[in-house]
């Protein structure tokens, strides 16, 4: 079986070059090898696995001296069997798009990066909507609590295409690494669950 190809994408950080592989047992996510550390990383990079016939996978990344030191698995996934797209931005923070038709997700695979971009943006950051994206900095950085929180978490959820019903979404902030990990599933348009996590750095 092919292991999932992991490279590392981050909206708010600078950084570039670190890529990494994960290895699959039993379907899942099991471990990830860092393959090239990369260079300028100021915060942990938001990692992301897509597609691969899986879904679910996750994991953070340790930064130290501007470098991926190490990657650690926080959700293993399930029917993962051929090599998934990532999707990545470039270290300036822009965004790098595919590279043709063949590169498209469909059906969970692309409802579930579709969640992951909604809630991975900040707010002004997507240049082809101003108004697209979270206001992550005013969000966590005020008194706001979890039920606020989570409150704007199912709110970007239900209005992401494909997304029929939200079953669960749950929260948890790292204080140490400045870090909020939102793990949710969601039911959707082709009458099957989607279960995955977004991690956001602020």
């Amino acid at each position: 079986m092919s292991a999932p190809l992991m490279i590392f994408r981050s909206l708010t950080a600078s950084g570039t070059g670190a890529t990494a592989t994960a290895s699959v047992t039993a379907n899942s996510v099991s471990s990830i090898t860092v393959t090239n550390s990369g260079t300028g990383y100021n915060v942990p990079p938001i990692i992301s696995i897509v597609g691969g016939n899986g879904y679910g996978a996750s994991a953070i990344a340790t930064v130290l001296n501007g470098q991926i030191t190490k990657i650690t698995v926080t959700g293993g996934g399930s029917d993962y069997t051929t090599i998934p797209l990532v999707t990545i931005s470039n270290g300036s923070g822009d965004w790098q798009f595919g590279q043709g038709i063949s590169n498209y997700l469909t059906g969970n695979d692309a409802i579930a990066l579709n969640i992951k971009t909604a809630l991975s943006v900040f707010w002004n950051d997507a240049f082809w909507n101003p108004t697209f994206g979270v206001n992550w900095i005013n969000l966590l950085g005020g008194l706001n609590t979890e039920a606020s929180i989570l409150t704007q978490t199912r709110s970007i959820i239900a209005n992401c295409y494909g997304v029929t019903a939200i079953t669960s979404v749950d929260a948890e902030v790292n204080n140490s690494t400045r870090q909020l990990t939102l793990s949710y599933n969601v039911s959707t348009i082709y009458s099957s669950n989607v279960t995955s996590s977004t991690t956001i750095s602020v």
